[in-house]
């Protein structure tokens, strides 16, 4: 048998044990589950191997090889330490979510439990070791780039470690939720951040914030859509403008796919259709990092369809609804027009949507239901962050435009609400009133006014947080 088959053999022999090892554990493996397993007989199985004992510690070898390669951070582009840090917890975030209650942790845990004499311990040690150099080398940028300290390195590895280690039992055993182990890494990543003195959390301040942009858009059908005139232009000054005034900062920008992307480097750019989209995305972000403002922008969609009836369906509805009527019966018009009402509703002969509707169709009627208020929830997911909200209204004087931007302000906690008139913004110019709590404005004339306006007061509020971390 040649070298390269010999190598095949054990590799075979190897990825069909851990199979065995994943449904079974450590513990009530025999080497006849193996065997059996990888379909050769007795002997071939004990040319390479003599006990179940050698095949689980090369297997656990090769797991971790494997398990190294997957996780290893790419350090070819520079990057700041704080993307790294991001990079490794994602990474981890996705393992942690792929366990399944049969996962290769049991076993270990298993083997360390029935083997636990001198040898054993200088194996588990070594590869303690193996596992906390990736860990090492992302912490080292760390302490290049002015993050953390360098004394605090070994001690920080080894809490990382504790942590993955913690949390990957739990989840093999009782399951984690994706909102625990974003809560969870969220206290790690500021743990790591705020490690060391107060110069060490100056430099590790970087403010994060999210801009959502353009408009979204319900869909009718699998080609038509129902959207806004928004464009995503005043997102995108507002975008360009924090990353000019502001160093760091981390820009994470949310947007319609038609709507404008600013020419600046973002964090990450999410592209979005609907209002369900959006929501998602924000529970996402909001629920995993700590963010530092929201400038939500975007104009969303009042309502979404959820039907489509023609007028001849509904005319055949109603008709048929009256003829069924007993009209002697002393029946209001309230209850008649509820009546009808529900029937148009529930068995209106609605089309399905699901694909393109006919174009044989005429008298065509939208069906549309209220859309979730998505500003409602960004203060209940993070009541920290700084709000800032934008309403539109068409055609009413500025006191009645000051007066409703407040109330929303208000209503949905916002610290600022950019209030505008759809009539005052053409190609040229763009009014509008930055509004406060004690509903006092700014008014500005242009969109880069409105985006440095904007930046102006988030940043004022921003440096309060900043000087509250130094001042620790």
């Amino acid at each position: 048998m040649t070298v390269k088959k010999t190598a095949k053999k054990h590799d075979f022999i190897l990825s069909k044990a851990k199979q065995v090892f994943i449904r079974k554990g450590f513990a009530s493996v025999t080497m006849t589950d193996i065997i059996e397993e990888c379909g050769i007989s007795r002997g071939g199985i004990y040319l390479y191997f003599s006990s179940v004992d050698e095949i689980f510690l090369q297997v656990l070898l090769m797991h971790n090889k494997q398990k190294e390669k997957d996780e290893k951070i790419n350090y070819a582009t520079p990057k700041k330490f704080v993307q790294l840090m991001d990079e490794y917890f994602d990474k981890q975030k996705k393992r942690l979510l792929n366990m399944d209650n049969n996962s290769f942790l049991m076993a270990m845990h298993e083997y360390r439990f029935v083997h636990r004499n001198d040898q054993n311990k200088d194996f588990f040690h070594t590869q303690f070791l193996e596992t906390k150099e990736p860990i090492l080398e992302m912490l080292h940028c760390g302490v290049e780039q002015g993050y953390i300290l360098a004394h605090n390195v070994e001690d920080l590895a080894v809490c990382i470690m504790f942590f993955i280690e913690g949390i990957s039992t739990m989840a093999v055993s009782t399951g984690v939720s994706e909102t625990t182990i974003d809560s969870q890494t969220r206290f790690m990543k500021d743990m790591i951040l705020n490690s060391g003195n107060v110069q060490t959390r100056r430099q590790a301040y970087m403010p994060k914030i999210i801009i959502t942009s353009g408009g979204t858009r319900e869909k009718i059908d699998d080609v038509r859509s129902i959207s806004n005139i928004s464009t995503g232009k005043l997102g995108s000054a507002i975008a360009n403008a924090f990353y000019n005034s502001i160093p760091d900062i981390e820009i994470i920008y949310i947007c319609s796919e038609s709507a404008i992307v600013p020419e600046i480097p973002c964090k990450e750019i999410i592209k979005v259709n609907s209002v369900n989209d959006l929501s998602k995305a924000l529970k996402s972000l909001l629920t995993r990092e700590k963010i530092d403002a929201v400038i939500h922008a975007m104009a969303v969609s009042d309502y979404a369809v959820s039907g489509v009836v023609t007028a001849e369906s509904i005319a055949k509805c109603i008709s048929h609804k009256v003829k069924s009527l007993d009209m002697g019966d002393a029946t209001t018009l309230e209850t008649l027009e509820d009546t009808i009402l529900k029937s148009i509703v529930t068995n209106g002969n609605h089309f399905d949507n699901a694909s393109k509707l006919p174009s044989s169709l005429s008298n065509l009627m939208l069906s549309m239901k209220k859309t979730p208020k998505i500003i409602n929830m960004i203060k209940e997911l993070q009541p920290e962050t700084i709000l800032v909200g934008f309403k539109l209204l068409n055609r009413v004087d500025e006191q009645e435009l000051i007066e409703t931007g407040h109330k929303l302000l208000l209503k949905n906690k916002c610290d600022f609400v950019l209030a505008n008139d759809l009539c005052s913004i053409n190609q040229e110019s763009h009014t509008g009133y930055l509004i406060t709590p004690d509903a006092k404005y700014s008014k500005f004339d242009t969109k880069q006014n409105i985006a440095t306006g904007i930046v102006d007061h988030v940043s004022k509020k921003m440096n309060k947080k900043k000087e509250n971390v130094e001042n620790e």
